[in-house]
């Protein structure tokens, strides 16, 4: 159960992470 405890949080943070740089405007949008 491990592995799935790591890949949730992988997860998770991957999609936290990309968000918050999305809201901040550090990444820029493909679609315009």
């Amino acid at each position: 159960m491990s592995y799935l405890v790591v890949l949730a949080i992988g997860v998770i943070i991957g999609l936290v992470g990309m968000f918050y740089l999305v809201k901040e405007g550090y990444v820029k949008p493909v679609r315009r």
